[in-house]
């Protein structure tokens, strides 16, 4: 089993086993046994605590936070006080994600001792919708912080059509630092301010790696913030030749998905003149990618295509763009069995899929991985938990509904059954404990113990015989 998942389910149970008193009758364990399950489990906090070479503390802390658990804030508060300033992070995103009103303590990341690690913060709660446009309103007017970690917070402000202090990307534009002076540009560039267009299209680096490796944060800030004034910047890379190729596509990507003129005739020129398919399924990755906002006629070139798997693309794009059946052209496309379909697909199913399609071309999805083999299943495992656990975002009762019989399948490969139960860990709804009602046992220790896990993580009843293995399980024993 894959290290990072054993760990996280290291830290399910061993949290499981102090909760596990709460959902039992009576006590299940002697003293002496009750004694070592929480001997154990203070030793995983404890690694979680501690940096470590092979970067397990990592895991361990990941699992914590993401169990959102108030109880949890004295551990979390313990790793303050430390001098790492990765564990400090780690502190103020987990208090922030346990707290009922999932706001980050502006106060202490303000304490953090440098502007990288007050970045990396803000960053961090950005992408996980903990940092408000208050907080960063907040925070701009606040002393002390450096320009720098300001420029970072106006990016929310300069999203939202909240901000008025350009004289602070100015400042921004003189700067030394490539990173920072590109981001004032687009930031600028995106409030309509000259200044912040020509410095853009001027940017300078002082080598060639430095400028690509900005440029590159910079196309994923445009598209990510949906800057779409700064894309036309996006379209001059797109049809520059001195650019590394996976840059310009990238650049394309961005001038596409912004309608900027020329850029379907760049992405048709680039297709055309293509000499190999390993470049033509990048290009058709492209088209994939922004067939919401592009009309279904672009896509007729990958219809032409002999190409399988070009030909797949081109059927599902269209589909996207003129809202047609996505499940069906889907089906097809997995049946292509290759690996970036299903990259493509669930960043397509998590950011940009209506919810009806989304709950139809998942249950594809799954009926799919139904029909593979273990080695291929053993491949898909992190996306088999992430659909699972977006299946429970996008409609609990229906999630628990669906993947009640995929589990009671005798005929369903016990990867699959294994990675459903790690997103039944992931996911916050605790419906997902009726997945396994009236389960049967599934003969195999690994995916008995995942299940008693659920059980736990989600307050179902456990029997004295269930509470007993799961304290074997933290104290290292079970086969885990």
């Amino acid at each position: 089993m894959d290290r990072t998942i054993s760990l996280t389910l290291a830290l399910f149970v061993c949290l499981g086993a102090l909760a596990a008193p709460r959902v039992v009758a009576q006590p299940a364990l002697a003293p002496g046994e009750l004694n070592e399950t929480i001997d154990a489990t203070v030793h995983l906090l404890k690694t979680a605590a501690q940096p470590h070479r092979d970067r397990r503390h990592q895991s361990l802390l990941l699992a914590l936070r993401h169990l959102r658990d108030p109880e949890l804030k004295p551990f979390f508060e313990h790793l303050l006080t430390l001098r790492s300033n990765e564990m400090r992070i780690h502190a103020i995103l987990g208090l922030a994600e346990s707290d009922p009103a999932h706001r980050l303590d502006l106060t202490r990341l303000a304490e953090l001792p440098n502007p990288e690690a007050q970045i990396q913060t803000i960053m961090a709660a950005m992408d996980n919708s903990l940092f408000t446009d208050d907080d960063a309103a907040q925070l701009l007017a606040w002393q002390g912080v450096e320009p720098a970690v300001k420029e970072v917070i106006a990016t929310q402000l300069v999203a939202a059509k909240k901000f008025n202090q350009p004289e602070l990307l100015r400042e921004g534009l003189a700067s030394d630092n490539t990173g920072r002076a590109g981001l004032a540009a687009v930031l600028l560039t995106q409030l309509g301010d000259p200044a912040g267009r020509d410095a853009l299209y001027n940017l300078k680096g002082p080598d060639h790696r430095t400028l690509d490796a900005v440029r590159t944060v910079l196309l994923g800030t445009i598209m990510r913030l949906e800057l779409d004034r700064a894309a036309p910047w996006a379209m001059t890379l797109a049809q520059d030749p001195a650019i590394p190729a996976r840059q310009q596509q990238l650049a394309l990507h961005v001038a596409m998905r912004f309608n900027v003129p020329g850029s379907v005739d760049r992405w048709q020129n680039l297709y055309q003149s293509a000499t190999g398919t390993a470049a033509r399924i990048r290009l058709g990755l492209i088209a994939l990618r922004v067939a919401p906002w592009t009309d279904p006629s672009v896509f007729d070139t990958l219809l032409r295509t002999e190409d399988d798997l070009l030909k797949a693309m081109g059927k599902t794009a269209s589909a996207i763009a003129s809202k047609g059946d996505v499940p069906a052209t889907v089906r097809e496309l997995l049946q292509t069995r290759s690996p970036i379909v299903n990259e493509w697909l669930a960043l397509y199913l998590r950011d940009q899929a209506p919810p009806e399609t989304a709950k139809e071309t998942l249950l594809v999805w799954f009926e799919d991985w139904r029909q593979r083999p273990a080695p291929e299943l053993t491949a898909s495992l992190e996306h088999i938990i992430s659909a699972t656990q977006l299946m429970f975002d996008t409609d609990g009762q229906w999630a628990s509904e669906q993947l009640r019989p995929v589990i009671a399948r005798d005929d369903t490969p016990t990867v699959l059954i294994q990675g459903i139960l790690m997103g039944l860990l992931r996911t916050r709804d605790d419906r997902a404990a009726a997945v396994l009602d009236g389960a049967r046992p599934f003969n195999v220790e690994l995916a008995d113990n995942l299940a008693l896990v659920v059980k736990v993580r989600h307050g179902a009843p456990l029997t004295d015989d269930e509470t007993r293995r799961l304290a074997l399980l933290v104290r290292g024993g079970g086969g885990m």
